[in-house]
């Protein structure tokens, strides 16, 4: 019988992303419960609340570390991880804030990293990540468990469509004005998308716009659905919120986020963004198959055939292989051994 791989996950003790508490749970639910399933594996869960001696507490007893980040501000300075001389990968934040908060460069190649990971494409990644640091990307996100007992597709809200997650918002013009002369110069610094004087003063939250444009402009349409409270929601859990409707909308500019394999998990029509800019081809959804492609040309057009006959049958079976899609290929059981098979790669 092969021994049992031993995991050690380190995190800083106060990260709230990792306490199962946080409004946002789906790097706990993969991470910490996800990988604590994998039979494959002994997943020891170390929380860190001052600097590790990594090499006196885990020489001989680990064959692989997971970081839950290797950026100061994330995690306290670890000592002799390169000395360990096994595996070390890490779970990489949003790509976009590395001009702000920093790539960890240095800690990468001190700690001696073998290996990033995330849900974004690689082409994503080094966009703003030098390419000597090594990427790979893992789809995780679905808990599959909350994605069961959900309202039947023919009992959900049909005449209006669902859109969730951040957007930009109002400001009175003389505090946007303001706003906009001070966050246009730190953009000059720090934003490697420089945002523009004019869509800072014509959009009042230019910065959330700027990475959920066309999902912005769909809260537009009357038909259309906003809401506010996407995973604060507290009546009912967001996998349920999702399922009251028949569509839900999945939009975001730059690369695609976990909320286009919920929407889909939730057995939503999803309409989905995928253009040459967010690089979403590499999820594998197929138009009109397991979801409906949308862009800024043709979202109004798309949307308006749905709901000229919402009742067609073509619509349940779309948003029902785009449910079984995203349950098998971006459940958490599945990422898990994804994970365990990219550390075998550098043992």
């Amino acid at each position: 019988m092969n021994k049992k791989l031993e995991i050690a996950f380190l995190h800083k003790k106060t990260d709230p992303f990792y306490t199962g508490k946080h409004s946002d749970n789906t790097t706990y639910e993969f991470l910490v419960k996800g990988m604590q399933r994998n039979k494959n594996i002994q997943y020891t869960i170390i929380p860190i609340s001052q600097e590790y001696d990594a090499y006196l507490h885990l020489k001989g007893k680990v064959d692989a570390v997971i970081l839950s980040s290797c950026r100061d501000h994330n995690i306290p300075k670890i000592q002799g991880l390169k000395k360990l001389n096994v595996p070390i990968l890490v779970r990489c934040g949003d790509f976009h804030d590395a001009a702000r908060y920093g790539t960890g460069e240095q800690n990468y190649h001190d700690y001696g990293v073998d290996c990033m990971f995330n849900f974004m494409s690689d082409k994503y990644f080094y966009k703003y990540y030098p390419t000597n640091m090594n990427y790979s990307t893992i789809l995780f996100g679905v808990e599959s468990s909350l994605y069961s007992n959900l309202v039947s597709f023919n009992n959900r809200i049909k005449d209006t469509i669902l859109n969730s997650g951040v957007t930009e918002h109002n400001t009175a013009l003389r505090y946007r004005i303001i706003k906009s002369l001070f966050f246009y110069a730190k953009d000059i610094m720090y934003n490697p998308e420089k945002i523009s004087i004019y869509s800072r003063l014509f959009h009042p939250s230019p910065l959330l716009y700027h990475y959920y444009k066309l999902r912005s402009d769909c809260n537009r349409l009357d038909y259309v659905t906003y809401d506010t409270k996407t995973k604060n929601y507290k009546q009912v859990s967001y996998q349920h919120m999702l399922s009251r409707y028949r569509a839900a909308i999945a939009a975001t500019t730059y690369c695609p986020t976990i909320k286009y394999w919920e929407i889909a998990a939730a057995g939503c029509l999803t309409f989905m963004e995928i253009t040459d800019v967010n690089d979403g081809k590499y999820l594998g959804f197929e138009d009109k198959k397991t979801c409906v492609i949308i862009n800024k040309d043709n979202y109004k057009k798309r949307f308006e055939e749905y709901l000229a006959d919402p009742d067609n049958p073509l619509w349940e079976e779309i948003a029902q292989a785009g449910r079984e899609y995203a349950l098998q290929n971006f459940n958490n059981d599945k990422a898990s051994n994804d994970l365990v098979s990219l550390i075998h790669k550098f043992l």
